[in-house]
């Protein structure tokens, strides 16, 4: 009897510590889980960078979506998703960017779109692994 119970209390206390494992991976945990990382060797393009992002908190979303919309001046309606997606990107880099690479410092420098698109499906995907 006094086996079960200990095979009880490990398997709860288990149990609570893959309930915090699953809560810190649903959530986003300010300074602990809150950033994107990614190390980047393209060697097609002769390139090879880290870059950090951070989740944007409410604030930072409607700066992203504000720079977003000001990027198509009105006409967003009109991109294809993945246009959108680049430029999504690119706004967010600019409000939540934590490491970025040179040759994307400055937005008149950008031309290779594909990129951009590269990295925001990796940093979507990211986002997508949290669910509040």
């Amino acid at each position: 009897m006094v086996d079960k119970e200990k095979d009880l209390q490990a398997t709860s206390a288990e149990e609570v510590e893959d309930n915090k494992d699953t809560e810190a991976i649903n959530r986003v945990l300010v300074g602990k889980n809150d950033v994107f990382k990614k190390h980047y060797k393209l060697d097609e393009l002769g390139l090879e960078f880290d870059i950090e992002i951070k989740h944007p908190n409410a604030l930072e979303q409607a700066k992203i979506h504000a720079k977003t919309a000001l990027y198509f001046d009105g006409l967003g309606r009109f991109m294809t998703d993945s246009i959108i997606l680049a430029y999504t990107t690119l706004a967010t880099l600019r409000v939540c960017g934590k490491k970025v690479p040179e040759f994307l410092q400055n937005d008149e420098d950008i031309y290779n779109m594909n990129l951009l698109v590269m990295i925001g499906e990796d940093y979507r995907d990211w986002l997508d692994t949290f669910r509040y």
